[in-house]
């Protein structure tokens, strides 16, 4: 049901057949933000290497048959074993576990010459947070295949990320957007609807 975690579903045989792995977080599918990504992506140098990022939802209800997200769950997750099996990545602490923005909005691996079968080195995440667009601070960068992150200084203040990608040319473009309300004052609206206002 949309209320559950969510799921990859994995094929060996080339789309014949598919193996349901569970995943110990939401993915929110049907919530606000669902238009951004890519969340999910494999490592085009090494496709055993998987990274997720969640959103920064607070979820909590009165029904106890839904699962209630807590805020140990949000962050990047990682499979080393094609989605078989997942570990939250210990080294990036950036969302604020408040229900603010979208969470993690997109995970952009940038290989630079690296072996084939070894993990790309370099990899950027975007932040959807309230403090995240209040700071400017919402891109992140890792250096050693995911292990440690570092905040990028210099992106657009009041702006949520929506998504980021690899140019042709080795840069990273990302889009962002927000709204305003009548008076002008930013709502750090996460879309589909709300927006008013977006750069790249």
């Amino acid at each position: 049901t949309w209320a559950a975690n969510g799921a990859v579903l994995v094929s060996t045989d080339q789309g014949r057949s598919f193996t349901a792995h569970p995943l110990s977080f939401r993915v929110g599918g049907n919530e606000d933000g669902r238009n951004a990504g890519e969340r999910l992506q494999v490592d085009p140098n090494d496709g055993s290497v998987l990274f997720y990022g969640t959103s920064n939802a607070v979820y909590s209800t009165a029904n106890s048959n839904i699962p209630v997200q807590v805020a140990g769950q949000n962050g990047l997750w990682t499979s080393k074993d094609k989605g078989a099996t997942w570990s939250q990545v210990g080294g990036f602490t950036a969302l604020t576990n408040d229900g603010t923005g979208a969470g993690v909005v997109f995970v952009a691996f940038a290989p630079a010459g690296e072996a084939a079968g070894t993990p790309t080195r370099t990899i950027y995440a975007g932040v959807s947070t309230r403090a995240a667009a209040t700071n400017g601070i919402t891109l992140y960068v890792s250096t050693d295949a995911g292990a440690t992150w570092n905040p990028v200084s210099g992106g657009p203040a009041n702006q949520l990320p929506q998504r980021g990608q690899i140019g042709a040319d080795g840069n990273l473009y990302v889009t962002y957007g927000n709204g305003t309300d009548s008076n002008g004052n930013y709502t750090y609206a996460i879309g589909p609807g709300g927006m008013t206002s977006g750069a790249v």
